[in-house]
Parts: C-alpha cells; sequence; structure tokens
C-alpha cells in the first residue's frame, strides 16, 4: 500500500509539472521608431520577426503606416508549430484610428497562419489561415469583431465595437481532448477580449484538427490600409503554451488519488 501510495504522489506531482504554461515568445515592442521588428528577434523566444511588407514599429508599439495616397498590405510574422495536448494563448494588444470620410473600410487582424505573404485577405483559406481574429474599421468609432475560425468564412461576433480603445485580443486554441477520445483528436478555439469571452466556444472536426496541427507554420499579426486610411495599431505580441493530460490521464490521477487518501486514513487508524 505505501508504495502504491508512493506511486501515486509521483504521478500527481508529474501531472501538476504538465500543468506549467511555457512562454514561446513575446515581445512588447519597446524600440525606437523604425526599429524592434524588421528582422529582429522578439523579447522572449528564439526565432525572427517576418515582415514581407511595410510594419514598422512606432515607439513602443507597432503600427500601419499613417493615411496616405496608397493602400497598404502588412504582415509580421514568428515561426512555429503546434503540438497535441497543449492549451495555447496568443494574445495581443490592438486597435485602430477611426477611417476619413469616404474611405472604405480596412482591417487588422492577428492569429494562427498557415500561409504566410504580404497580402491580407479576409474569407479566404491564403495568407494568412485559420484561427485568426480581426477588426474591421470604418468612419465611425465603431466596426465589426470576427472570428475566422474553419478555413472558409468568418463569423462576425460584433458589428458595433469600438475600435479606437486599445483592448487585448486573446485567441485559445486547445490541441486536446475536448470529446474524451484519442488525444488530438478535436480541438477548439476560443476569442477573449480583455478576458470576457467573446462569441462561442468554435469545435473543429477530427480531420480539421489534423490539418490545424500539419499546417500552422507562424503566429503574427496583418492588417490592410486602404488608401488615404489611418493607423492600425499592435502591441503586447505574447504566444504561449500549456500542456494538458489527456482525460484518461485526470481519471487514472483521481482514482490513485483517492486510493491514496484511503491508504493514509488506515494507517492512521
Amino acid at each position: 500500500m505505501i508504495r502504491t501510495l508512493l506511486i501515486a504522489t509521483g504521478l500527481l506531482a508529474a501531472l501538476a509539472a504538465s500543468g506549467q504554461t511555457t512562454t514561446i515568445f513575446s515581445d512588447a515592442f519597446s524600440g525606437s521608431f523604425g526599429d524592434d521588428i524588421n528582422g529582429t528577434t522578439p523579447d522572449v523566444g528564439t526565432g525572427t520577426w517576418s515582415t514581407p511588407s511595410y510594419v514598422i514599429n512606432g515607439g513602443n508599439r507597432v503600427r500601419t503606416r499613417s493615411g496616405g495616397t496608397n493602400a497598404a498590405n502588412s504582415t509580421s510574422y514568428l515561426s512555429t508549430s503546434l503540438g497535441a495536448g497543449n492549451s495555447y494563448e496568443l494574445s495581443i494588444d490592438m486597435y485602430s484610428d477611426t477611417l476619413a470620410s469616404g474611405t472604405t473600410s480596412q482591417f487588422l487582424g492577428f492569429g494562427f497562419f498557415s500561409t504566410v505573404g504580404s497580402k491580407f485577405q479576409p474569407f479566404s483559406s491564403q495568407s494568412p489561415s485559420t484561427p485568426w481574429t480581426y477588426l474591421r474599421t470604418g468612419e465611425t468609432d465603431t466596426g465589426d469583431l470576427s472570428l475566422f475560425a474553419d478555413g472558409s468564412s468568418a463569423t462576425a461576433i460584433d458589428s458595433n465595437f469600438d475600435i479606437t480603445t486599445s483592448r487585448n485580443f486573446k485567441l485559445i486554441l486547445n490541441t486536446f481532448d475536448t470529446d474524451a477520445g484519442t488525444l488530438g483528436d478535436q480541438f477548439s478555439l476560443e476569442l477573449w477580449v480583455d478576458n470576457v469571452q467573446y462569441g462561442s466556444t468554435y469545435t473543429y472536426s477530427s480531420s480539421e484538427s489534423a490539418d490545424l496541427l500539419s499546417e500552422i507554420v507562424a503566429v503574427g499579426f496583418t492588417a490592410n490600409i486602404v488608401s488615404g486610411g489611418q493607423n492600425g495599431y499592435f502591441d503586447n505580441f505574447t504566444l504561449t503554451s500549456t500542456a494538458i493530460p489527456e482525460p484518461g490521464t485526470f481519471a487514472l490521477l483521481s482514482g490513485l488519488a483517492m486510493l491514496s487518501a484511503v491508504v493514509m486514513r488506515r494507517r492512521r487508524t
């Protein structure tokens, strides 16, 4: 019985360790104007920012181009990959200036990319692809907040969203069991804004989950600035990963914990 207790204790310790959070990337963009993005490394993490189009640091934040006569597509990303059995949290602060009267709406977005390039394409499986979130800005202080999850369409969550206030956006992508089946069989995605979930949890099919594991190559942010458009802003980019045991492991360890409690009670009596 004592040996069983020791084994259970060791497994419970391993479970606790497996739930620790690791910061994969973190960048506060604290460099001076024009620095800290093109060809530079993040504050935390191994890798180099790639920017196939025009994105610059505006002094302690990244900003897209100022209003001008030409449109601008902008993308910045860090190469990475996913593993099954984790909870990934991709976080960024994001907001935009209000567009001038007569200009067309523009987009700011961030997420997990399966294809990366300079062109921002909402409602497309190309550059970037699922899963990601974007803001559509307009001629007022409000715009659209949408979640792009399934590779074919975007779900509008809030069509009266204040785009001019800096908020923290977080995509939580779970690559562990959501259906108590095989590890990595069914993933889920959530969008949180300032620690409040927006919209519902999206659950991927088995085939979609497998595609995410094999196809995602980077995380980053992107923008489409129209001719005469105003700045969009990005700050405090972070990607973390927390290892989550399989549901069967939870059940096993729960049983061992109960057995340990029984053994300890009997020894005391």
